[in-house]
């Protein structure tokens, strides 16, 4: 929240980066169940807010005479330049199948640095298997979690990188689709964002 003493008026303003959902155009053709089986593509915006007294007097006396206040906010894409230093949380996505098998991923999230090891050549790999070993059964739990409540968030747990000796630290949330009504094709299925810590 903003503070509402009037002597610090730069208090007022808020910039943060966030990751927004990309609609696809061909979205409103889509049934929910197609919605959910799509790989998520995220764009890394930045927010500007503002919070202003309203500054319309006239209307101070339909309000009794209490200062009303305004909120403007203004979206706009981080350009590549800019994306380094403006990327709080690396994520990429997977969406598995009940076994922890991998069918889809989305690296959109990640700088370079992470997609050498994490991309689309690990579909049909077990995601159990990028784990590193003495995190399994934690990885394990996460999933049995899911399936069994219907969402999870992890604790955090390290990933090995293809070709590269050394580990990343991620945080797992996860959601669990289940097809009640055998309309998808790979059936039931887990989506899991991660976050690279």
């Amino acid at each position: 929240g903003w503070p509402t003493s009037e002597k610090n008026n730069e208090s007022r303003n808020r910039r943060f980066n966030c990751r927004l959902l990309v609609k696809p155009p061909d979205d409103k053709d889509e049934t929910i169940e197609e919605k959910q089986q799509r790989v998520s593509q995220y764009e890394t915006m930045q927010i500007c807010a503002l919070l202003q007294d309203s500054i319309d007097k006239s209307e101070a006396d339909r309000f009794e005479g209490e200062i009303q206040q305004i909120l403007f906010c203004l979206a706009r894409r981080i350009p590549p330049n800019e994306r380094v230093q403006g990327t709080p949380v690396e994520q990429f996505t997977t969406k598995l199948d009940t076994s922890g098998k991998i069918i889809d991923i989305d690296n959109s999230g990640l700088t370079l640095e992470y997609t050498h090891s994490i991309n689309k050549d690990l579909i049909g790999g077990s995601y159990v298997d990028l784990v590193n070993f003495s995190d399994v059964t934690r990885v394990t739990n996460h999933l049995q979690d899911t399936l069994r409540e219907g969402h999870s968030t992890s604790a955090i747990y390290r990933v090995k990188q293809r070709g590269d000796p050394s580990f990343i630290k991620v945080q797992t949330k996860s959601k669990f689709f289940l097809d009640t009504d055998n309309t998808r094709p790979e059936g039931s299925f887990i989506m899991a964002t991660h976050s690279i810590i």
